[in-house]
């Protein structure tokens, strides 16, 4: 049996949520514990940023938490701050609790004993080349130079706005910006690999940067945002280096030179 606790997650209605708080579920059995993980990893994903849900679980006198991003498990443990998560399915977290993934690790191989070969073994002597960055890593270099770059043009920054760019119009109208925010908000990514990197917007005028690990919750940075114009175009302003956000047609967003296509 685990001990289970949710916190700011209602299994019951498949919603996450700050104001939930911490709820205990109790004991559940395995296949019990393998449903609620799968009703977890199908969060909304606004929903997922906004509440940062977790489900905290007691197995063998030892405490684990489990998190969720991009349709994908992570469990940690407490104890072991300074390593990463682990992205696992729901049935290999249940086998890391109950200790069967750790006895399958530890389990003597069956060892085949080395061919003698026949022939003569010729060895190359080319060298061996570097292979090139992953397209994942490009593109987590490129919006990091991007960032950088705007770190070095603006070396002090504070808490005061972000001075808007040449020909940028804010909207007057307030109803027409909460209009406007209603129809954009929503969790834009580049891809869905590790590197590669997101942004999600509300309707309230909130904007979150956020970049996949390959192991562990993903690296976030939370603000707010302004909405204007340049010439007939619609960008977004935040607070943070890089430039206006541009608001494409097609539920887009264009960024830092990459393009972030938004989730459905």
């Amino acid at each position: 049996m685990f001990r289970t606790t949710v916190v700011n997650f209602d299994p019951n209605t498949a919603q996450a949520s700050p104001d939930f708080g911490s709820q205990e579920v109790g004991e559940l059995t395995a296949g019990e514990l393998r449903e609620l993980l799968e009703i977890f990893r199908g969060l909304d994903p606004i929903q997922n940023v906004e509440a940062d849900p977790e489900v905290h679980i007691e197995a063998r006198r030892h405490k684990y938490i489990v998190r969720t991003g991009q349709n994908r498990l992570m469990l940690s443990d407490p104890r072991k701050m300074l390593e990463p998560a682990l992205v696992l399915s729901a049935d290999a977290i249940i086998a890391e609790l109950d200790g069967s993934a750790a006895a399958a690790r530890t389990r003597a191989p069956f060892v085949i004993p080395p061919a003698v070969p026949t022939e003569p073994v010729l060895h190359s002597t080319a060298v061996a080349t570097v292979p090139a960055l992953r397209v994942a890593h490009r593109i987590a270099l490129a919006l990091a130079a991007c960032l950088l770059a705007g770190y070095l043009a603006y070396p002090t920054l504070s808490a005061e706005p972000v001075a808007p760019p040449p020909h940028f119009t804010p909207f007057n109208d307030a109803k027409q910006e909460e209009a406007q925010r209603e129809t954009i908000s929503g969790v834009y990514m580049t891809g869905a690999q590790a590197g590669q990197t997101g942004i999600a917007l509300t309707a309230d005028g909130s904007l979150r940067l956020f970049q996949i690990n390959t192991q562990g919750t993903p690296s976030l940075i939370q603000d707010s945002y302004r909405l204007g114009r340049i010439g007939n175009v619609v960008y977004i302003l935040s607070n943070q280096p890089g430039g206006p956000i541009r608001v494409n047609e097609g539920n887009t967003l264009a960024f830092c030179g990459e393009i972030y296509t938004r989730l459905p």
